[in-house]
């Protein structure tokens, strides 16, 4: 019942057999078997990143007039789609990765790929799916909504994770620089986004509703929690009070 809650779930099971999938490519010895895993790990990178993002719209832009999921799914899917194809049929062109060869990390064996024209083009349309994602939440409620100000930072910072730490090891500077933590990066982030959506209930404040009701009203209204803590005013209780945005979290007489 919880907006974003599906494409989450999505996220989180295509984020375990991501997992599941590199944990794989250090242990079995055939190096095809190898290169069928690591397929595997580019179709969640195709569409984790996406899904994810829909997953945002669902929060913030569900109950506008202009959210469609439909062509949401349509607009995001299409350029996934390409880079899935494109991925799993990566043997006849050799347009995402070249070649793939073994490399011993400790004492496992990974592969490392020479990329091809198409990888960038995958890796830049998951860097864009995050980027815009962290700025509609930046936009729609870490600025509208000091109330849930807080959560949302915890959100948006989990979604940079695996992108940050994917940069990192890209640019060879991770600790081990043939062993891709991107994947373990993405799990935590599942886990910070659940806690944002569930456990801090990120949606409970539909952007629409402040923007068309809270914040237009000419009644001052004032709201607190349950231990009567002042958590958000809207603009007509701030001009009454001279209230500023210290007066946040003060305790109500």
């Amino acid at each position: 019942r919880v907006p974003g809650a599906l494409p989450l779930a999505g996220v989180a099971f295509l984020v375990v057999v991501w997992c599941l999938a590199y944990s794989a490519v250090l242990v079995v010895p055939q190096v095809s078997a190898k290169v069928v895993l690591l397929t595997v790990e580019y179709v969640a990178v195709c569409t984790v990143p996406p899904l994810w993002l829909v997953m945002v719209l669902e929060v913030v832009a569900a109950a506008r007039r202009w959210y469609s999921r439909r062509l949401t799914a349509a607009a995001l899917g299409a350029p996934a789609l390409v880079g899935v194809t494109l991925t799993v049929t990566n043997e006849a062109h050799r347009l995402v990765w070249r070649d793939a060869r073994p490399v011993g990390v400790g004492d496992a064996v990974t592969v490392v790929v020479d990329p091809g024209v198409a990888f960038w083009g995958v890796i830049g349309f998951a860097y864009a799916c995050v980027a815009a994602g962290a700025a509609i939440l930046v936009g729609t409620v870490v600025i509208g909504s000091p109330m849930l100000r807080r959560q949302a930072s915890r959100v948006i910072v989990g979604s940079v994770m695996p992108i940050g730490v994917n940069a990192l090891f890209l640019a060879r500077l991770t600790p081990f620089k043939d062993y891709d933590p991107t994947a373990v990066a993405a799990m935590i982030a599942v886990g910070v986004w659940t806690d944002g959506l569930l456990t801090a209930r990120l949606p409970t404040l539909a952007p629409l509703i402040r923007d068309r009701v809270f914040g237009a009203m000419g009644d001052a209204v004032v709201v607190v929690d349950a231990q009567d803590r002042i958590v958000d005013l809207n603009p007509a209780a701030a001009r009454l009070l001279g209230a500023a945005s210290s007066t946040l979290d003060v305790r109500v007489a």
